[in-house]
């Protein structure tokens, strides 16, 4: 009897991971694939900037997105790494 509910408990745990992980997954994809649209509309409106006659303002938005790109990445990674070290 008693082993039999362990059994369940760890096979209900090994389920509940499973869970957040694949969510964990689905999220970060989604989320790679809003800032793709996102940088595609901001070059596309950059670039439309620049050949409507505005360079100056076209320059700027497409000078300020990759600093903005890199700032998102290096906070990302800056999360994880002390995500990682919290649960070691």
């Amino acid at each position: 009897m008693i082993l039999k509910m362990a059994t369940s408990q760890s096979e209900h745990r090994h389920h509940i991971e499973r869970v957040v992980i694949e969510s964990s997954a689905r999220l970060s994809d989604r989320g790679l694939h809003y800032g793709f649209v996102v940088v595609l509309a901001t070059l596309t409106a950059g670039v439309w900037l620049v050949s409507s006659g505005y360079p100056n303002h076209g320059a700027i938005v497409l000078g300020t997105q990759i600093p903005a790109l890199a700032g998102v990445f290096v906070y990302g990674r800056r999360t994880q790494v002390s995500e990682l070290l919290r649960k070691r």
